[in-house]
């Protein structure tokens, strides 16, 4: 309801913060959406080291497009320096979790 207003005021602010509140309590779905939301700079300040961080929470934990997000971050020096070892477990992984993206990204990472 907070994100398209429906039943209340749309408010982007309260929406991040629940989503927050709810990755603390180790919510692996609300971490993706929370680094998603650094990533695009939408209710939070942009900022791709927090995304990377959030991003590297909930691809710890199994999901998978959280690793092919943080293999990308990785492969490409997204938050920092690129790390194309660390991007190939990441994306190795998402792989192994369905995620076919992640395949075309390994088809194109330099070899380790």
């Amino acid at each position: 309801m907070l994100l398209n207003g429906r039943g209340g005021e749309q408010s982007s602010l309260a929406l991040a913060h629940l989503f927050k509140q709810a990755a603390a309590k180790v919510h692996v779905g609300a971490m993706f959406v929370i680094a998603a939301l650094y990533e695009s700079g939408q209710a939070l300040s942009f900022d791709q080291k927090a995304a990377q961080k959030w991003f590297a929470a909930a691809a710890e934990r199994r999901h998978g497009y959280a690793q092919l997000l943080l293999g990308r971050y990785l492969s490409k020096g997204i938050a920092g320096e690129p790390n194309p070892r660390a991007a190939r477990v990441w994306l190795e992984r998402a792989v192994a979790q369905g995620v076919e993206e992640a395949a075309q990204e390994l088809t194109v990472l330099e070899p380790a």
